[in-house]
């Protein structure tokens, strides 16, 4: 979508690009989660008494259950997006994997690259964006705003805009 001399994308450009980040950062959970169940059994450690005390969860994988998978996949998720969203974007000019591949970037709000500082801001506002569940907040301020911009593109001064660069698409 249009706005100004700007293009900004809409909110499902967004979202298939958020997807395509937390897809990223799920397959190195998976896989070490996956190794840890590895080198539990190879120790003898699934279907100790121990580990049935530590996680009392209904038994899938011994004493693991999808609840734990969920939970532990959450977290390290979570633990990993800022930092990600951070290095990506920090080093590619306003771009996370996602970004590239929908053709979208983060630029300051003069239009320039966003500085070491906006992106932090940006991306540690998250924390806040997420709230009270899954980016809540972050969706109400996006839909309030003329620029589409989430709570952390505030705070940091800085807009997700359509990479002219990639596209060839100009502004108006």
């Amino acid at each position: 979508m249009q706005s100004g001399a700007i293009l900004v994308p809409d909110f499902w450009r967004r979202l298939e690009a958020f997807l395509i980040d937390m897809l990223v950062l799920l397959v190195p959970c998976l896989l070490e989660f996956f190794l840890i169940l590895e080198w539990m059994k190879a120790n003898q450690f699934l279907g100790s008494d121990f580990l049935k005390g530590v996680l009392s969860l209904p038994p899938l994988f011994g004493p693991l259950s999808i609840r734990f998978l969920v939970i532990y996949l959450s977290w390290m998720t979570f633990a990993l997006m800022i930092p990600y969203m951070f290095l990506f974007e920090a080093l590619t000019r306003g771009r996370s994997l996602g970004k590239i591949a929908l053709g979208l970037r983060v630029v300051s709000h003069n239009g320039s690259c966003p500085t070491m500082i906006q992106t932090l801001v940006r991306n540690a506002m998250r924390l806040v964006d997420m709230q009270p569940h899954f980016y809540v907040l972050g969706v109400m301020a996006f839909s309030g705003d003329r620029l589409r911009r989430r709570i952390g593109d505030r705070a940091s001064r800085t807009l997700v805009v359509i990479d002219e660069e990639r596209f060839g698409q100009k502004p108006v």
